[in-house]
Formats: structure tokens, sequence, C-alpha cells
């Protein structure tokens, strides 16, 4: 397994370099690097679990069929409807707690840039949930699961809260992590995550764009929670999945190694030095 946690680790590496330089240009070239980023990351991680697929089969007899897969069929589907809402409602509440000690703390974070609606979707929204799950859920699944569904579950969604690289995101970010990667587990597939993902930022631009409006918010709010309590029922109906599911992603041996220490303290102290500056 050490070597699957070694790859994903220079994954995140050749991510965060190539991120960080993309916000030191403007223009076309830094949107040329933001691209280039998820792009080299996905390409090099794709590569390394195909290599680390045929050590798999040679040594331990682990197929490629073992960790969740695009597709998903109509039981899987009714399984992860019911997260969607709790979901959303857990994101925002651990947001709003984060941003309250920040505030306390004298700091805050910088809010989206005021553009139509439609953009905002498409540009914060769309886009990073496709690059976001294909880098941070897809590949750390197919190459950490057939070893350990919990390092799987764990170190995909602390590796996607790392590298936001903003206090502000990290705690919301890896809670939301472990929900997602729990929804592709549960359901065998890697599109719940997705859709999840989508959703709640969304639900989140939403919210930024028009909470100024104090109708929108109480229906908002009056919605989501309404979505909470349908969404419990069922979560009660399929308590059995959900355990069965929820057993099996935390099943396995958790091994670390050094070098997520020392990506997880780089990352921290950016995410501090951006807070501090």
């Amino acid at each position: 397994m050490k070597k699957g946690i070694r790859l994903l680790v220079a994954v995140n590496w050749i991510f965060l370099v190539l991120m960080s330089l993309s916000s030191y240009f403007d223009g076309v070239v830094g949107e040329l690097l933001y691209l280039l980023a998820f792009a080299l990351s996905f390409c090099f991680g794709w590569l390394g679990a195909r290599r680390l697929r045929y050590e798999r089969e040679e040594e331990r007899g682990l197929s490629e069929t073992d960790y969740p897969r695009l597709g998903i069929d109509a039981s899987g589907a009714r399984l992860v409807l019911p997260l969607i809402a709790p979901t959303v409602a857990a994101v925002f509440l651990v947001a709003l707690l984060t941003s309250l000690l920040l505030n306390f703390l004298g700091a805050s974070s910088a809010p989206v840039a005021d553009e139509p609606i439609w953009k905002m979707l498409l540009v914060h929204a769309l886009a990073p949930t496709l690059l976001e799950e294909m880098l941070f859920r897809y590949i750390p699944l197919k190459v950490l699961y057939p070893y350990s569904p919990r390092a799987a579950v764990l170190l995909s969604s602390l590796f996607f809260a790392l590298i936001h690289l903003d206090l502000y995101k990290m705690p919301y970010a890896f809670i939301a992590g472990v929900i997602f990667a729990l929804a592709d587990v549960i359901t065998g597939s890697v599109l719940p995550s997705l859709a999840i993902h989508l959703l709640n930022n969304a639900s989140s631009l939403l919210l930024m764009k028009y909470g100024a409006s104090p109708a929108f918010t109480l229906w908002f709010y009056i919605t989501l929670g309404a979505l909470v309590i349908v969404s419990v029922a069922f979560l009660v109906i399929y308590r059995e999945k959900y355990r069965d599911g929820i057993r099996n992603a935390f099943s396995g041996v958790m091994q670390l190694d050094a070098s997520v220490l020392v990506i997880s303290l780089t990352c921290a102290t950016i995410a501090l030095l951006n807070i501090v500056g």
C-alpha cells in the first residue's frame, strides 16, 4: 500500500506546484497552468495506477474490479439521493463554524466575484467538480481501494482538503470528501460523489449570489431543512445497507508514510501564510 500512498503524494505535489505557478500568471498563461495542473496530475496518477494494478494482480491476485467504477444502477441511485441534502447541510454547518472561528481570529475568506449566475455555475461549480472528482476521488479509489477502503476514503479526503490551501475551506472540504468517498464505496460507483459535489457547489454559489435577500435565504434554508427531514426517513429505511457500506468503507489497515506528513505540513503552512499575508 505504501507504493500507492507515495504515488498519490507525488500526484498532489505535481498539482500543488503547477497550481502555485498558475497564481503568479494572469490571462491565458495562468489558465493553461491551471488546466495543466489537473491534466498532468491525472495522467501521472492514472499511469501509476495501471502499473500498481499489474503488480497487484501478480503479487496478490487483486483485480481491476476491486474499486468503485464509472456507472450506477437503480439501487445505487436510491442510496445516493438521500445523502445529498444532509451532505449539503453538514458542509454548510462546518463552513459556518469555520467562518465564525476565522472571523474571531480577525481573518475572513474571499467571496466569489460578482458574475452572472450562469458563469458562476459553469466556472465555480461544474468545472471544479469534474476536475476535482477526477483527481481526488477516482484516482485515490483506483490506487488505494483494493488495498484498504479505509485508506482510500480518509487519504482521498485529506488530500482534497489540503490542496485547497485555505484554512476556511479545509475543514468542510475534509468532511465533504469523506461523505463523497463513502457514497462511492456504498454504491460501487464514482458517479455519486460527482453528483453530490456538483449540487453542493451549486447550492453554495446560489447562496453567495442571492444571500443578501432575506426572502431567498429563508426559503433556501426552509427547502434544505425539508429535504433533510425527508432524507432522514430514507436513511432510516435503508439503514442496513448504509451500515454495511460504511463498515466496508472503513475496513482494511490504515498505513501512513512520512511523505503524507511532509505534504500536509507544507499545505497547512501555505494556508496559514495566505491568512496572515
